[in-house]
């Protein structure tokens, strides 16, 4: 294996054992006592991140408590592809964005008249209710 791995793709099947040519590690770490732990600033609460609404499907409910949007799912494989759609149009798939929103398909469905079973993806640019309360 060379210094930057260029050349991994020629050892597929092979064995590679790594280790530090001087030998292992022997860290020199403080470890602070329960004083100055007990002190110590937690950090904030991390907030999932908003999704924005776009202008809403054909048809779409007004005043849902939750919106989806079309995902584009990427992998970035600088390898082999600079980057690479994978599965899109399973996570844009009408059931799982009902099974990942909890909710039933039949329900998203009459939320969202746009979308039908036999056509079930969701379309780039438009929000989708995802929750509504009756």
């Amino acid at each position: 294996m060379d210094a930057v791995c260029s050349n991994l793709g020629t050892l597929v099947g092979m064995y590679i054992c790594l280790s530090r040519p001087a030998g292992l590690l022997t860290p020199n770490v403080t470890v602070p006592d329960a004083t100055a732990l007990a002190t110590a600033t937690a950090w904030p609460p991390i907030q999932p991140p908003v999704e924005i609404q776009l202008p809403m499907a054909p048809g779409t409910l007004t005043g849902c408590q939750k919106y989806v949007n079309y995902r584009k799912v990427t992998i970035k494989d600088s390898f082999y592809q600079p980057e690479a759609l994978l599965f899109t149009g399973d996570a844009n798939h009408c059931i799982f964005v009902a099974m990942d929103n909890n909710i039933l398909l039949e329900d998203f469905l009459s939320w969202n008249p746009s979308l039908s079973e036999t056509s079930c993806i969701l379309a780039a640019g438009y929000s989708y209710c995802a929750e509504h309360l009756r």
